[in-house]
Formats: structure tokens, sequence, C-alpha cells
């Protein structure tokens, strides 16, 4: 299998586990829904809303003949901020104010969409957000220790059997289900290299069998990407 698409695989996994988790304590979705975000992110979408919060982050790494995967949850919000890490916290408001800036620059309006894509994208989800019907917290009976532990072992009977089916058959068997949960298909984006260069811009179809981002160009043409970060364009 190729380890490009194990963060793939992994995210599938978080998305399942956590809404295993809602579903077992009794949370209600509402109108959210968890999702995957190419490549290395699960995230929380609103349903008619192109915008997101970030619920995981996915790292995978090669080390001396071993994988090193990295998964990073928001599972229990913080219940208070020091004046520092509430100046830290990304809002909508601040979104807004950066965005005033940039306009007052006489930035393009591509580079504003941009910019404000970007900063939606470090505001997180807790799955301590999420509430029981009767609107009580979904958490409300149990210590932070006993939620982590349910998240745990959610994600540990969701992650083996999946890693396990990826070493034998790569990522292809799990195309269809990443596109049911990729909240990208659909929406234009903007791909970028890890110095936050422009890769390619365009609307997303979907993904491969072999885990590359199905890309539509301006001039109708589409490509296969195989890296970038992807940030949803506002429209």
């Amino acid at each position: 299998a190729h380890l490009a698409t194990l963060s793939l695989v992994v995210g599938l996994a978080v998305q399942e586990a956590c809404q295993d988790c809602v579903t077992k304590l009794g949370g209600v979705f509402d109108n959210q829904a968890i999702a995957v975000k190419w490549p290395n992110d699960v995230v929380v979408i609103a349903e008619g809303q192109s915008g997101f919060k970030k619920l995981c982050g996915i790292s995978t790494e090669a080390v001396h003949g071993a994988i090193c995967v990295g998964i990073g949850i928001n599972v229990v919000a913080p219940t208070a901020l020091g004046e520092d890490d509430a100046h830290s916290q990304t809002s909508i408001k601040d979104t807004g104010s950066e965005l005033a800036d940039n306009e007052a620059g006489n930035f393009s309006h591509a580079s504003a969409q941009a910019s404000t894509a970007r900063c939606a994208e470090r505001i997180p989800f807790y799955l301590s957000s999420f509430h029981r019907a009767d609107g009580t917290p979904m958490f409300a009976t149990l210590t932070q220790s006993q939620a982590l532990d349910e998240v745990f072992n959610a994600l540990v009977d969701r992650l083996i059997p999946a890693y396990e089916r990826w070493l034998q058959e790569g990522f292809a068997p799990f195309a269809p289900l990443f596109d049911r949960y990729n909240m990208l298909t659909g929406h234009a984006v903007e791909l970028t290299d890890n110095k936050g260069a422009t890769l390619h811009k365009g609307v997303v179809q979907g993904v491969n069998p072999d885990g590359t981002l199905r890309l539509r160009l301006p001039d109708g043409s589409e490509i296969a990407a195989s890296s970038g970060e992807a940030h949803v364009l506002m429209q």
C-alpha cells in the first residue's frame, strides 16, 4: 500500500469512530455532520454551509522502516482560557478584521477569499460540543478521562481493521466511502504547497482509487492532484 494514502484511511476511521461515540452517548447531530477533508483532516460541517471547523488532524511518517501515525482529536473543550490563550483564539470576528485589512491594502478578491478560508480553518471543534436531545452536554455524565477512553476505544475498533485492509488492498476499496464523506466534493478550492504557494485552483470532483484528488480546472480540464493543502474558496 502507498504510504500517502494511509492518512486518508486513518481519517475515515476517525470520522467513523467519532460518529460512533456521538451515537452511543446519545448525542444529536442536528444540522451538523462529521466529514473528512482531503488529505489529512476530519472536520465538522453545517448543512448548507461551505465552511467547517477542525475536529482532528492526522500526520503520517516513515521512521526507520516503521510507520508513525499522529492523530490529534479535539475531545474536551478547555473549560477556561487565560488572557494570552483567549487572544490566540481565532474567531469569525478576527477573520473579518483580517479580510478588511487585506482589502485596505488593495489585495485581490481571490486573495481575500483565500485569506478568509485559511483563517476559518483555524477554528477548532470539540466532541464535547455535541449535546443530547434534552440539551445536556454529551459528556455530562463522564469524567474527562472517561470521555477520552470512549473516543480511544471507538478509534481502535475502527482503525485496526481499516489498517489491516489497507495493508492488503491499498486505498481503492476505501475510495467510495471517502467520497461519501468528503466535504470538498463540489467545492472550489485552492491547493497550496507547504510554503503557502498556490499549486492549483479548481472544483473538486472526488478522489481516485489511488487517493489522488480529482480537480476540474477553470479551463474545464481535470487533473489528479497528489499533494497540497486544500483551502475552500468562499462563494
